[in-house]
């Protein structure tokens, strides 16, 4: 039968590999003792955080031998626990790449006379960008053709940037592809080593094929970078010895980095973070300083570009805005006022400050207001509603109103601004976990829908074999739980079906049920998928955020267990027959339900795990952990917070007690979750469980926070996920209190 899972469980599928190593590796224990706020806390795994951990992080050959022995004894652990689902592991991989369109490429954007677009190559894992002159074209159905053209112009192979500037690391990663506005100069910015620290170089593209390189190169940047009208420079974001993007600096083509000059410097707190942008009118340059509760902007002049940057409204705690230009007017998206999910205001450009808002778009409380962007005859705004989104169209001659959806239970929808302010047609993004993207032109003035491109699925699929529903679990407070889920049609809803199921819950950010070719490698077999829409996202509004950090984040661990228990209440499956996953602030929920839930999961995989929560939130030399206070608290400087934070960190919580199956990933040259999180908390695990499932921990010595970023070499890691789940759930039965022996 076609979906009838085969494969036996983990206890016999892996014996042999076991046999064939003496002992899973045991970390040695040297306890290192702390006090805060006079709590004494012990760590026997501290040492495994490198002293020279930020050179390590760019180079892991930099790491002391103890610990590169340890990583890479893990590591030889997982491949011998591993090695028999091989076979399956290359079927997966197969499958999953016959998904993929060999020479797919994106519906070219018009700016000015040129069209631009990127294009994959067959076997190539990189992309290659392209433009086309629109005076070649005769009419607009050939100017959009996703079709090669012999006036296509290559601008760049990213392919060639991989192998020749990274040495073919899976962590490379490509940053900003900006052209300047006159469209002789194409800069661009990379990520060698997954390290995130990008650099920028610049193409002139009046020689093309594909653009002959500048001398101009740029170091220690956050990847992002805006021209200047006159195409004659660009500014960047710097970031400092911690890898904290602070300052903006402005240079100058032809000239060295040393040369360039310093427009502005955030202050010096160690929690905020600093971004630069253009206005979609071009008038402007924004320049936005905060954290994730509050933030300010200020303005440049886009004529005067080396003129003091003006202050819109001044930070305050709390407080959030976002901004739009039309006219000599300014649109502001902002939750000032006690508007949870986000009203908009307007303000004349001359007098911005807060004193001189007028409310537009009163607060509606349940209806989030995602996003906004103005053009010549329209203010577009994106909202959310109990989880569904949808596109509302103002005209700014009447103020009237139209909206834009779609039927199915759950999807996601989003739009693109594109080049031009003076046009009335912007780019739809459309897709569900069962409908392929679909991108449309959308006229704003006439409402007509025309479709640019419908994702193709090579090795074939029907989405009318797939059935698609959005449920609502009970929460422990009565709290109604959105989730969406995925089945094969075939698939019996008798509780015999094993669930792969992802959560994530942090930073407001929601878990979107986009379109995901993978995944039907795992539907296909019977699987049923679930997207746990717990606190801590925003896909109920702003409030479902707040109710999901600080001293409400146990609602996001709590919501995910309510929907395990929904899942099984109702049949869909059964204890001991879900695989739950969760990445980065995901794998804290990962960690947490390990620590309390025996009876529902047969096995948990994370990936890049943020797990150490205490020792990291304690650690201000961290990139990121000064910006991180106002999610989870500072425990460095409140009592309460440390407590809170202790609590459930899932490091600190380890016990004794049976786990799970469970699969840890995790990335050398992470700098946003360190590798030490993951190792510290699988060698605590080993030495504290009372049963004997498979553990396995893979270090990636070559990749950052997003591991293999390439389009096939991410799909290897993908296929062994999903032989993990696979086996884990593949007998009759999740061993998952097998003792220990």
């Amino acid at each position: 039968m076609l979906f009838l899972v085969t494969c036996g469980c983990f206890g016999s599928v892996f014996a042999e590999a076991a046999i064939a190593r003496d002992t899973e590796p045991l970390a040695q224990r040297y306890p290192q003792n702390t006090q805060y706020h006079g709590i004494s806390i012990s760590d026997d795994y501290a040492w495994l955080k490198a002293s020279n951990w930020q050179q390590a992080l760019s180079d892991p050959s930099l790491l002391p031998k103890e610990i590169k022995a340890y990583l890479q004894a893990e590591n030889d652990y997982f491949n011998a626990k591993m090695r028999p689902t091989l076979p399956l592991q290359r079927q997966l991989y197969q499958e999953l790449k016959s998904r993929i369109v060999i020479d797919d490429s994106t519906v070219p954007v018009v700016d000015g006379e040129y069209a631009y677009f990127w294009r994959y190559l067959p076997d190539k894992d990189y992309r290659l960008y392209f433009r086309r002159p629109v005076k070649a074209f005769k009419n607009k159905q050939t100017l959009f053709s996703l079709d090669s053209s012999p006036f296509d112009q290559l601008l760049l192979d990213v392919n060639s940037l991989a192998r020749v500037l990274a040495n073919n690391k899976p962590g490379f990663n490509l940053g900003a592809v900006k052209h300047s506005a006159d469209h002789r100069f194409l800069a661009y910015s990379l990520d060698a080593d997954g390290s995130e620290h990008y650099q920028i170089f610049v193409r002139d593209l009046s020689v093309l094929q594909p653009g002959k390189a500048l001398s101009d190169h740029l170091v220690d940047t956050d990847g992002n970078l805006v021209w200047l009208l006159d195409g004659s420079g660009f500014f960047y974001v710097k970031l400092d010895d911690k890898g904290r993007p602070r300052w903006i600096w402005l240079h100058k083509l032809g000239t060295s980095q040393d040369k360039d000059t310093l427009i502005f410097e955030s202050p010096a707190n160690k929690g905020l973070t600093t971004s630069i942008w253009r206005t979609h009118d071009h008038r402007y340059f924004g320049i936005g300083v905060g954290d994730y509760q509050s933030g300010e902007i200020y303005f440049i002049d886009a004529t005067k570009p080396t003129s003091n940057p003006r202050l819109l409204a001044k930070r305050k705690p709390d407080l959030q805005y976002s901004i739009s230009l039309h006219n000599e007017r300014l649109y502001i998206r902002t939750n000032a006022d006690a508007a949870n999910d986000f009203k908009i205001v307007t303000a004349p450009l001359k007098t911005p400050q807060r004193k001189y808002w007028q409310d537009l778009i009163p607060h509606k409380a349940g209806r989030m207001i995602v996003s906004i962007a103005t053009f010549t005859n329209f203010l577009v705004r994106r909202e959310r509603e109990n989880g569904r989104e949808y596109l509302v169209f103002r005209r700014f001659s009447d103020g009237a109103e139209h909206t834009l959806s779609f039927r199915e239970a759950a999807y996601t929808l989003s739009f693109s601004s594109g080049y031009d302010f003076n046009t009335d047609t912007i780019r739809i993004i459309y897709s569900s976990l069962k409908t392929p993207q679909r991108i449309y032109d959308y006229n704003m003035k006439t409402h007509k829908l025309v479709l640019r491109k419908q994702q193709r699925i090579p090795s074939g699929f029907n989405r009318k074999d797939y059935m698609l529903r959005r449920l609502y679990a009970t929460a422990h407070d009565g709290e109604k739980i959105p989730l969406t889920l995925l089945a094969h049609k075939n698939t019996l809803l008798d509780g015999s079906a094993p669930v792969f199921m992802m959560g994530y819950g942090a930073y407001g950010r929601s878990l979107h049920p986009y379109y995901r070719t993978n995944i039907f490698s795992l539907v296909d077999r019977g699987f049923i998928f679930v997207l746990a829409h717990v606190r801590g996202g925003m896909e109920k509004g702003y409030n479902w955020y707040k109710n999901g950090r600080l001293d409400k984040k146990s609602n996001s661990f709590n919501d995910f267990i309510a929907v395990e228990n929904y899942l099984v209440k109702n049949k869909y499956t059964s204890a001991g027959r879900i695989i739950a996953y969760g990445a980065s602030a995901g794998g804290m929920i990962m960690g947490v339900i390990a620590n309390q839930s025996d009876k529902l999961l047969c096995g948990i995989v994370t990936d890049v795990p943020f797990v150490d929560v205490l020792n990291t939130m304690l650690d201000d030399s961290l990139p990121l952990t000064p910006s991180e206070w106002p999610e989870w608290g500072n425990p460095l400087k409140n009592n309460k917070d440390f407590k809170l934070i202790r609590s459930y960190s899932p490091y600190d919580n380890v016990r004794k007690k049976a786990y799970p199956h469970m699969m840890v990933l995790a990335s050398a040259s992470d700098s946003r979750v360190t590798y030490w999180e993951a190792a510290k908390w699988v060698a605590k695990l080993r030495a504290m469980r009372t049963n004997n499932n498979v553990l396995i921990l893979r270090t990636d010595m070559s990749s950052g926070h997003s591991g293999a970023t390439g389009r096939y070499t991410g799909l290897a890691g993908v296929a062994m996920i999903y032989a993990f789940a696979i086996k884990a759930v593949g007998g009759n039965r999740c061993s998952v209190n097998s003792p220990r022996t």
